[in-house]
């Protein structure tokens, strides 16, 4: 079992595995530019957060916005 599943297991794990190391890194990298947008730019950073987020449509999070991971949290509209 990947430390990855044993986190989404609820499981003890490493966090200071590769994997989830890289996942935390590309999730900080885009909420970082999604941080950065000014707010005229929703389609922009719409398109950033659904890199990260489990969502589909349009919606808005009041930045700054910031989460580790991001695939758990999902949006309803």
């Amino acid at each position: 079992m990947t430390q990855k599943e044993k986190m989404l297991s609820g499981q003890p794990y490493n966090a200071a595995d590769l994997q989830l190391v890289f996942e935390r890194l590309r999730c900080s990298i885009i909420l970082s530019k999604y941080n950065k947008k000014v707010s005229y730019e929703w389609c922009m950073k719409n398109r950033l957060l659904k890199k990260i987020l489990n969502t589909k449509g349009k919606f808005y999070i009041r930045p700054p916005f910031y989460c580790d991971y991001g695939k758990n949290i999902y949006c309803c509209h």
